[in-house]
């Protein structure tokens, strides 16, 4: 279903808007709280506001500190799993003791 939320359909939409002279033509009715949707409605609306959104590769001083904190978040997560890994180990070392 049209929704000109994200992908071809929405960068063409953006594209092309900004001639009055373009016309977007639906071949379908679009999904609810959709762009496609609000510009269906009647009355259309006069304005359309329509984010977009880029991507930029990080470079220097940004790419090294934001690789810093995934390397702090992947060492914080591999030592929890280790103590929890312990404390499993530990929990089942003594429920055998009791057993044997």
């Amino acid at each position: 279903m049209a929704s000109l939320e994200a992908g071809f359909s929405h960068d063409i939409f953006v594209e092309w808007a900004v001639d009055t002279k373009n016309l977007v033509h639906f071949t379908e009715r679009g999904q609810f709280a959709t762009l496609a949707q609000m510009l269906q409605s009647d009355p259309p609306p006069r304005d359309v506001k329509v984010t977009i959104s880029k991507r930029i590769p990080l470079v220097g001083e940004v790419l090294a500190a934001y690789e810093e904190e995934q390397n702090r978040k992947r060492e914080k997560a591999l030592k929890a799993t280790m103590v929890k890994e312990e404390e499993s180990r530990a929990s089942l070392g003594v429920r055998w003791k009791i057993l044997a």
